[in-house]
């Protein structure tokens, strides 16, 4: 019986070992790699034969193996300790719960049938941190060395626990180092999280810099192009002279008259297409919001829609990050861009005004009567661009509600969608 019993075990040990093994290979896509299988192999046979001797001694093995097969193959100190760790981590996870869940529950289950339970729930997990989880932390490398080595720190405590519950002669020393450990582990943990946020606000505020970028540079594309039609314009302009002095010169007053009314009186509606009704936008001081404002309104203009800017005073300071006004005005005005296209005539309507210290953004546009309704544009990822590529009213209710003093008004009324930002306060 007793033969039985450890046969059973360690048919059962060799079954756990290949699923780690397997959920490691599913991961790095490993599964049909011959030295992946080889290593597998070998290592199953030495830990079957090495964990009669040395116990858990021989699972701190294993992983130092599955972390050496992996580097070996990847070279990369990251993945090589992440991927393993992160398999183990789970194993024992899942392994420790049931466990507490049958004492809990006082159920008496088979070993096998734990076994079994706990196999299946590992490649359910192991299937979902690849398709959901893993891709997210291995596209970043800082993310990954964070996550390597937060999950290495917790596999290593997880082994001093197991040490001192299975060598008496160590406890004591094992139960300070562990106490030392779980400090270290929580200042390592809060650093490397802080550190994260910091990196990741750097890398947000990089990103938003480069659109900013973008921006300035579509607009001052956009006054070259303006520039090169002034030129052309003008030229022509030079020969019209010549050819009316001409005409007078001549004294062809009957010629001259049928010249100005068939060529010349047409050129007038040069002076009236895609013409800018933003004379007051001199009125708003702050380079960066100009230029997204003149930059999507041009835009506009171009696609045929009708534009106007009313700015009465002079704004000088907004008590915003110019970054995010940027990118809530961005979003608000391709939207309003965005429906004008489905109008025939299109019109578009800005107003920047200060009043008692706050600062006020009034965008109006035509939209369709049939647009969806509010509370369908603020669900999230809700876009009525192709390919999902628009940003929704969610976008810029999440920026609104990262400043206190922030506010946002939407709405329709009379086939006009209604924007009022209010920013309160004057900065200085």
């Amino acid at each position: 019986m007793k033969l039985n019993e450890e046969s059973l075990f360690i048919l059962i040990l060799i079954g756990q070992l290949y699923t780690v093994f397997m959920a490691l290979g599913y991961l790095r896509n490993l599964l049909s790699n011959k030295k992946f299988q080889l290593f597998s192999f070998i290592s199953v046979i030495a830990y079957i034969a090495l964990y009669q001797w040395i116990n858990i001694i021989a699972t701190v093995i294993l992983w130092a193996g599955l972390c050496l097969s992996i580097y070996i193959i990847d070279r990369n100190i990251d993945i090589a300790i992440f991927y393993p760790s992160i398999i183990l981590f789970f194993y024992i996870f899942i392994d420790g719960t049931a466990k507490y869940l049958y004492k809990i529950l006082e159920w008496d289950i088979s070993d096998f049938f734990t076994a079994v339970l706990g196999t299946g729930c590992l490649w359910i997990v192991t299937v979902f941190l690849k398709k959901m989880v893993i891709p997210k932390i291995v596209r970043d490398k800082t993310t990954l060395k964070i996550a390597a080595i937060v999950v290495f720190f917790t596999i290593i405590i997880y082994f001093i626990n197991i040490c001192s519950d299975r060598f008496s002669v160590l406890a004591r020393f094992l139960v300070i180092s562990n106490e030392l450990f779980t400090v270290l582990y929580g200042v390592m943990s809060t650093i490397i999280y802080c550190v994260l946020l910091f990196i990741k606000k750097k890398e947000f505020e990089t990103r938003e810099q480069q659109k900013e970028m973008r921006h300035l540079i579509e607009y001052s594309e956009q006054i070259e192009n303006n520039y090169l039609a002034l030129r052309k314009f003008k030229h022509d302009y030079k020969n019209i002279l010549f050819s009316i002095e001409d005409y007078i010169q001549t004294k062809d007053i009957e010629g001259l008259q049928k010249y100005f009314y068939q060529s010349i009186k047409a050129t007038e509606t040069i002076f009236e297409e895609n013409n800018l009704p933003i004379a007051s936008i001199s009125n708003l001081k702050i380079r960066e919001i100009k230029s997204i404002i003149l930059s999507k309104l041009y835009v506009a203009s171009q696609k045929g829609v009708e534009v106007n800017v009313m700015i009465p005073t002079p704004i000088t300071d907004i008590a915003i990050s110019t970054v995010t006004l940027v990118r809530m005005l961005g979003i608000i005005l391709d939207n309003a861009i965005e429906e004008s296209a489905f109008l025939e005539k299109g019109k578009i309507e800005l107003t920047i005004m200060e009043e008692d210290k706050n600062c006020f953004f009034v965008l109006m546009n035509q939209c369709r009567s049939s647009i969806p309704k509010l509370h369908e544009l603020k669900k999230v990822n809700f876009t009525t661009k192709k390919g999902n590529q628009g940003l929704g009213l969610t976008n810029l209710d999440e920026l609104v509600h990262l400043n206190e003093n922030v506010f946002l008004e939407t709405k329709i009324e009379n086939n006009r969608f209604i924007q009022i930002i209010t920013i309160s306060g004057m900065r200085g």
